[in-house]
């Protein structure tokens, strides 16, 4: 087991979490006091994301570098936040262009090497002025890399074996993972994605996992939900329902429902930059709630469903809570399995009890996790 340095102290990593007995924690430390003294290298803000949760520098991440750095070199890195840098520059990010300072490495090729190859570790990290330790090939197949609040979502749906459930926008697949490993792949989980590219990350997730029993779709899950004539009603049962060719489903098909829709993800951390516009933060919450109205019609009498975003906005959140318990009135808000974060906002349409049964997660309180939102409904039986 690996030990860090910590205000004097020795810290044993990982560390198990309390009360949730399939999850270690990882904690990342700093910020350290080093220093940029060395040539620089700038990389893309995804790369540099990365680093600061323990990856090193793949070669395809580096957008630019000084001249003459050469295999075994000592180098300092930067985030070209503003992506200012055309790939392959030599010079330094100057007063039009903000760059972030992340640590010092080691060059693992040269300067060529960098803007040549599309694959491979361009510098290895020694000094990081954020560090957590990296899981590349660690335990693989036994260990999922995710923020605590996301992971509460799959304890939230309490899934059982045998039972069948939607996961509605998997990718990348985290979330629906961990839901087939709390059912220990029994039953059947659908994992959809409007993108096909997306699919392939969640296809490789399972794999990874030794999961068999999901089954990843490129699929709007606007357009899942079939609507059977009269007479279908009458000869069929929505409990034995399957899809059909189509892969649309009729009412009542599921017996758990997680819905984390594509949001603004203004709780995401690290984040050195927005580039989201006022326009998309003002329409997001609109297709929010038509994934939910498909979600609630989806869902079994008795059925749970979980909502959550990665955003902070109570638009996305309180705001969608307080809509469907508005226009469905067959759903009810349920208490979070575990008492983890803060209670919903005020001033957004939910009673005080209302918004304590809602769990919101704050980059700025004290848990220190990025920022989240999770709701638990269930369906009244009819």
């Amino acid at each position: 087991m690996e030990e860090y340095e910590l205000s004097s102290t020795r810290l044993k990593l990982p560390i198990p979490h309390p009360l949730l007995k399939d999850v270690v924690m990882f904690p990342i430390f700093g910020p350290f006091d080093f220093q940029p003294i060395y040539p620089h290298v700038y990389v893309d803000q995804p790369c540099g994301s990365s680093v600061i949760l323990g990856a090193n520098i793949f070669s395809v991440g580096i957008v630019g570098a000084a001249p003459f750095i050469t295999f075994g070199d000592k180098v300092s890195v930067f985030i070209d936040v503003d992506g200012v840098l055309l790939k392959g520059e030599t010079r330094e990010i100057d007063e039009k262009g903000r760059k972030v300072f992340i640590g010092n490495g080691i060059a693992m090729s040269g300067r060529t090497g960098f803007f040549s190859s599309k694959s491979g570790v361009g510098v290895q990290m020694t000094e990081r002025v954020w560090n957590t330790p990296s899981l590349n090939n660690v335990l693989n197949g036994k260990l999922f890399l995710q923020h605590l609040p996301s992971l509460l979502c799959a304890h939230n749906l309490q899934v059982r074996e045998g039972m069948t459930v939607l996961d509605m926008c998997s990718a990348p697949g985290g979330k629906t993972t961990h839901v087939g490993s709390l059912m220990n792949n029994k039953g059947k989980i659908f994992a959809f994605d409007k993108s096909k590219g997306k699919i392939k990350l969640i296809q490789k997730a399972c794999e990874s996992q030794g999961l068999t029993i999901v089954e990843a779709l490129a699929m709007d899950s606007t357009k899942i939900l079939s609507k059977p004539s009269e007479n279908e009603k009458e000869q069929s049962s929505p409990s034995s329902s399957t899809p059909n060719s189509n892969k649309t489903f009729p009412p009542c098909s599921f017996d758990r429902i997680l819905l984390d829709p594509p949001c603004t993800g203004l709780g995401q951390r690290p984040r050195f930059s927005d580039t989201i516009s006022v326009v998309e933060v003002q329409s997001a919450p609109s297709y929010q709630k038509k994934l939910f109205s498909v979600a609630v019609e989806l869902l079994k009498p008795d059925g749970v469903l979980v909502y959550s975003t990665c955003t902070i906005n109570p638009e996305e959140n309180e705001g969608v809570v307080s809509y469907a318990l508005t226009n469905f009135p067959f759903i009810e808000l349920l208490p979070p399995v575990l008492s983890l974060g803060e209670s919903g906002l005020d001033g957004f349409g939910l009673s005080d009890a209302q918004r304590k049964m809602c769990q919101r997660f704050d980059p700025s309180a004290e848990l220190n996790t990025i920022g989240f939102f999770i709701a638990r409904f269930r369906k009244r039986p009819a």
